[in-house]
């Protein structure tokens, strides 16, 4: 059986600052490693943890990984505002491997994109993160699969 370690960094460096609205959107970036390497292609989810008695978070953000592992998150709802709201957040992951891009004609079964496929408590269940009011670009996820 596979063990998997995560490290999360999340340093108190702070960018960006909020628009003074009901659900301020701040600047959230960071770097996705697997193995200690970038992890290219790699969706980052953050989904608010809902507080208080309304159960309102925000709506979930998300972002893309590059050659080098960074992303930078947008809202996942209405105009995909740069940033996610502040908070705390579980975070998930997607790999190219967990994302179906069609289905085989023959057999019917899911196509992937490729094949990096993250373990179902990184796909799902995920890591938790707290989103500081004045946003960070330090964000990091060291991940050991």
């Amino acid at each position: 059986m596979k063990h998997l370690i995560v490290t999360v960094f999340f340093s108190a460096a702070l960018v960006g600052c909020s628009d003074g609205s009901e659900s301020p959107f701040v600047r959230v970036s960071g770097v996705v490693t697997i193995n200690g390497a970038p992890a290219p292609d790699v969706v980052v989810r953050f989904s608010p943890v809902p507080t208080g008695s309304s159960g309102l978070t925000g709506g979930m953000s998300r972002g893309y990984t590059d050659a080098d592992g960074r992303f930078s998150l947008k809202s996942a709802v209405g105009q995909g505002r740069p940033g996610a709201v502040k908070g705390t957040h579980t975070v998930t992951f997607l790999g190219s491997g967990d994302i179906p891009i069609g289905e085989d004609q023959e057999t019917g079964e899911p196509i992937y994109g490729g094949d990096l496929k993250f373990p179902t408590e990184l796909r799902r269940e995920g890591l938790s993160c707290e989103v500081p009011s004045g946003g960070t670009d330090e964000a990091n996820f060291s991940l050991e699969l």
